[in-house]
This record gives C-alpha cells, sequence and structure tokens, in this order.
C-alpha cells in the first residue's frame, strides 16, 4: 500500500494532468523528478506559492510552488484553449490558480476517502515566502510541445500523519473477525456474524449528501468575466424537483422546504436503482 507521501503525490500529478487536459484539450504529462525534501531550496525565490487550506484543520496542509513561466504557460494555454489571446497577466494568473484548484478538489477527495470523512477546499491564498515546515515533491510538467516547467507541490506533516492514522484505522477495521465464536465450530452462524459485522461497520460510514438546483456549461471566457452580482441561468425550472446526491449519484428527488430557519429537502420520489447507474455515466 501507498505511503501517505506517495498517496498525495501521485493523486497531486494525476489530477493536476487530468485537469489540464480537460481544460486545454491536449495531455500534459506530470512526473516526479527527485525525492521528497524536507525544505525546498534557497535558489527558488521567485516561485507563485499558492497555500491551500482544507476543511479538516485551520492551517494550510498543502501548498503547490511554481516558476512565473510555468503559471503564465498553463494560464494561457487555457485561455487561448477557449479562443482567448490577448488576456492580462491577472486573467492568465486566475485561470491557473482555477486549475490548481479543481486539482486539489481531487486531492482533498482522496483524503477525505483516507480519513474516513468528507474532506473539501477552504481558504487559498499566495504566499510571498517559500514553507520551511513542508515535505515538497519536486515534480516537473511537460506541455504536449515537449516544454518543460519546474512545480513543486508540498504538504505538511499535520497531514501525513492525519492520513497515517486513517490508514491504521482502516486496516483494523479490515482485520475486525467475526466477535460471535469460530466460524468453523458455530459453522453458518459464524458466517452470519461475520457479515453482520461488516454492515454493522459499513453503518457508521458518514456520507456526502448534497442538492443539485441544477447546472450550467458556459465557455471558460464567459467564467473568468463572472463578478459579484452575476447571473448564471440554471437548466431547471422553478417548478422542477431538486436532486438529492450522494457520491456523485442521484438517489432521490423532491421540494425545498424550510425548517425552523433552515433549508431543508422533502422527498417526493426516491430513484430507481437503473436510473441511479444511469446518472453515475
Amino acid at each position: 500500500m501507498a505511503s501517505p507521501d506517495q498517496l498525495l503525490i501521485e493523486e497531486f500529478t494525476k489530477q493536476l494532468g487530468l485537469t489540464l487536459e480537460g481544460m486545454i484539450g491536449q495531455p500534459w504529462t506530470i512526473q516526479v523528478a527527485g525525492q521528497v525534501k524536507p525544505e525546498i531550496v534557497a535558489v527558488e525565490q521567485e516561485l507563485h506559492i499558492w497555500s491551500q487550506r482544507l476543511t479538516i484543520h485551520a492551517d494550510p496542509l498543502l501548498r503547490v510552488m511554481i516558476r512565473p513561466d510555468g503559471w503564465k504557460a498553463i494560464g494561457g494555454s487555457a485561455l487561448q484553449a477557449a479562443g482567448i489571446d490577448d488576456a492580462s497577466e491577472s486573467d492568465i494568473l486566475s485561470t491557473y490558480v482555477e486549475i490548481l484548484n479543481q486539482a486539489l478538489s481531487g486531492v482533498a477527495r482522496v483524503v477525505g476517502s483516507q480519513i474516513g470523512k468528507e474532506v473539501g477546499l477552504a481558504k487559498g491564498e499566495e504566499e510571498t515566502a517559500a514553507p520551511t515546515k513542508s515535505r515538497i515533491a519536486d515534480l516537473r510538467a511537460h506541455d504536449p510541445e515537449g516544454n518543460e516547467f519546474v512545480l513543486y507541490f508540498g504538504f505538511t506533516d499535520q497531514l501525513v500523519r492525519m492520513l497515517a492514522e486513517g490508514d491504521e484505522q482502516g486496516s483494523e477495521a479490515r482485520s475486525v473477525k467475526d466477535r460471535s465464536g469460530d466460524p468453523a465450530a458455530d459453522g453458518q452462524r459464524g458466517v452470519v456474524g461475520v457479515e453482520r459485522s461488516k454492515m454493522d461497520l459499513l453503518m457508521d460510514v458518514e456520507m456526502p449528501v448534497s442538492v443539485s438546483f441544477g447546472r450550467a456549461q458556459l465557455p471558460l471566457r464567459d467564467v473568468i468575466k463572472l463578478t459579484t452580482g452575476s447571473i448564471v441561468e440554471l437548466n431547471r425550472n422553478v417548478r422542477d424537483p431538486v436532486e438529492v446526491i450522494i457520491n456523485n449519484c442521484v438517489i432521490a428527488r423532491g421540494e425545498v422546504v424550510v425548517v425552523e430557519g433552515n433549508y431543508g429537502i422533502r422527498i417526493h420520489q426516491i430513484v430507481s436503482r437503473a436510473e441511479r447507474i444511469r446518472s453515475l455515466n
């Protein structure tokens, strides 16, 4: 099984590559260039440093550092793919940060699955100094033309410990055996006891539940123009039921209600198994 360091690095490189290909339309490769370092080399003073908090900790747990030529190539390529050739430097940088957020969201989901709770992105911001308390992975990004860009992926000891503890708890759960006796001695009763123990463990797993009011698709050129007060039209009529979603699967539909000052959903329909499978595609 991969170590916490390997898990984080592999997931980030995978998610960044997928996000770049999705935004730009051509494959990029992200590779590890060296061993994880205790801190970033002092010569890297002109890095853009993005510090990312997760919803499980108040301090930044993830950092991505990249040279100016890297973020300009990534952001500029995405904007060009959207038909924008004369973007300002601030637009290029904000596009790069958006790509970064999408990649880090994938890392957050994997962290959540490892520690057994929902994890998302909290506040992220630029930093002006290289971190001294992050483990740093030295990475190389290659665009479709073969140009190479240097970037670093950093994560803290706190996050590594959380992942290690989550893995230990998962190992203990996987090793739980029938507490009602020896299956060989008790026959079928022992087998039933094992299955019941497994189900009891699953019953305590927390599942993220979300509600979808609708969706919209916008060209990137329109997305970067969004400001406070902008209105995005969704694909659902105000009288249509909203969807209840668990793990990206629609499981029910209903109407929005207010319960003691909080929004709630009154379930009107439980989605059939066949329709749930279709909603995953």
